[in-house]
């Protein structure tokens, strides 16, 4: 990838960590890209809401299977996952529709949304099991709250999502008959993972990712 577009998504997530939900350093990246590159704000905003979407849909999709691994069939497990994979193709069609310029990009979009999400999911297990959560069923729920509180975090109702999705582990956690305490740990503790990732965007606070690429455009 791109040196200044990898810089500009950590700064991003730097961002993100002081604006609500988990979507301003979107927002920012929507102003720069299109003001550096001269490109219409629709267009940018578009790009950055279907990078957006389609972790959303990949963790909607392992939301739908971890929930049917809780429920065991019950609480609609069926529809859950028919409605998990059935969110792709319509997604897919709306972009074809309306934005046909990205529709060569959706199947890797998604597929790059997807192993981000995977990755998060493994990142909360080693929690879990830094937390002595041996039982494996007990460890899916907790991974079931887990991605039902990133879809919560990225609302834009909270700051970085802190509160929010610490809310639905205490909620979650009652409901499931799970340990409170262990619960909010476990999400506190991925909140401050996120931070210490994050932090690796803020030198380019000082030092604008899109620097170089103005340079040059000046230069010619």
């Amino acid at each position: 990838s791109n040196p200044i577009h990898i810089r500009l998504y950590w700064l991003g997530m730097f961002y993100n960590l002081f604006l609500p939900g988990s979507i301003g350093g979107d927002a920012y990246k929507v102003v720069r890209i299109s003001r550096v590159y001269d490109v219409p704000y629709k267009k940018t905003a578009v790009a950055v809401l279907l990078d957006r979407f389609s972790g959303l849909f990949a963790l909607i999709l392992l939301t739908s299977f971890l929930w049917a691994g809780v429920f065991k069939g019950g609480y609609y497990s069926v529809w859950v996952v028919v409605g998990g994979f059935g969110i792709i193709p319509v997604s897919y069609l709306v972009v074809k529709k309306l934005f046909p310029y990205f529709e060569r990009c959706f199947a890797p979009t998604y597929l790059w949304g997807l192993l981000v999400q995977l990755l998060q999911v493994v990142c909360m297990f080693c929690i879990l099991k830094a937390l002595h959560v041996t039982d494996m069923t007990i460890a899916i729920s907790y991974l079931l709250l887990f991605m039902i509180s990133s879809v919560v975090a990225v609302l834009p109702f909270t700051v970085g999502g802190l509160g929010g999705r610490e809310l639905v582990f205490l909620w979650g956690a009652q409901f499931l008959h799970l340990d409170v305490q262990q619960a909010v740990a476990a999400s506190l503790l991925f909140y401050f993972i996120t931070v210490l990732a994050s932090a690796v965007g803020f030198p380019f606070v000082f030092a604008d990712p899109l620097a170089r690429h103005k340079k040059i455009e000046a230069q010619t």
